[in-house]
């Protein structure tokens, strides 16, 4: 079913703190974006759960998954910048996005490039639109 506009500018406008959420360190704005009970998910191509330092990247909150980043990318620069994007509503209340993404992440001399696809479930609560599940497949990693 064909997605109203103003909803897909809504939840663009809201993928765009969720950006800046990770990217300036403004993590106050991730409450606007996601629900509290929202998932997080980041895999790689073959759909294995990737991770760090003993960290698996699989969140069932949204605190949890803010919290992790807010740490980690303390001491990191990185932009994120969303491209393509495809909308398919499921019901009344909930859409299904699927995003194109690149990230370019450095801490001091060590850069690193990234992309992928960022499959998403939104849903809607009173008259606004929020985030319930985030699986990134990262398709690309490059140090």
């Amino acid at each position: 079913m064909a997605v109203d506009p103003r909803i897909a500018d809504i939840i663009r406008g809201k993928k765009l703190h969720y950006c800046l959420s990770v990217d300036a360190n403004r993590w106050h704005l991730f409450e606007n974006v996601a629900l509290p009970d929202a998932t997080f998910s980041i895999v790689d191509i073959d759909g294995s759960l990737l991770g760090q330092d003993g960290v698996d990247w699989n969140w069932s909150t949204r605190d949890e998954f803010a919290s992790y980043y807010q740490k980690t990318f303390d001491q990191y620069r990185s932009i994120h910048s969303m491209g393509a994007s495809t909308f398919e509503q499921v019901s009344p209340d909930e859409v299904k996005v699927t995003f194109s993404g690149m990230w370019h992440v450095g801490v001091g001399e060590k850069h690193g490039t990234g992309g992928g696809y960022y499959y998403e479930t939104w849903v809607r609560k009173d008259d606004d639109w929020f985030m319930k599940s985030m699986k990134l497949e990262r398709t690309y990693w490059h140090i």
